[in-house]
């Protein structure tokens, strides 16, 4: 996970490679821990910081495992972020939205992340 915080154009996520690892971690549930524990680069923006943490903390509590320490440091999103679409969608898409990711002020479905939600 730590890789990927460099992974983006102009510090968006790549979300081809984030999703990859979130479904390796789905086949490899014994190696999450490890995936995890190292914290991001620095140079992550605020949004990707957050985004990583989020999913870390996700990925934790869906396997039983504690939070990394390095989570509890990557603060909540001064304004909302948000994907694009319409009202409707966004709204749609808040719904959906995993708690550990809203509580870091980002709003993106579960199911565009993890495959197995229908």
């Amino acid at each position: 996970m730590a890789d990927l915080s460099d992974a983006g154009v102009e510090g968006a996520p790549d979300w081809t490679r984030l999703r990859a690892l979130i479904d390796w971690t789905a086949q490899h549930q014994d190696r999450i821990s490890e995936v995890i524990a190292e914290r991001p680069a620095p140079q992550a923006s605020p949004m990707l910081a957050g985004l990583l943490a989020s999913v870390a903390e996700k990925l934790a509590d869906d396997h039983g495992l504690r939070w990394p320490r390095w989570t509890a440091s990557v603060p909540p999103l001064d304004r909302e972020w948000t994907p694009p679409g319409t009202p409707r969608m966004i709204s749609k898409a808040r719904a959906d939205t995993p708690e550990r990711l809203r509580a870091r002020n980002i709003v993106l479905a579960e199911h565009d992340l993890w495959r197995h939600v229908a």
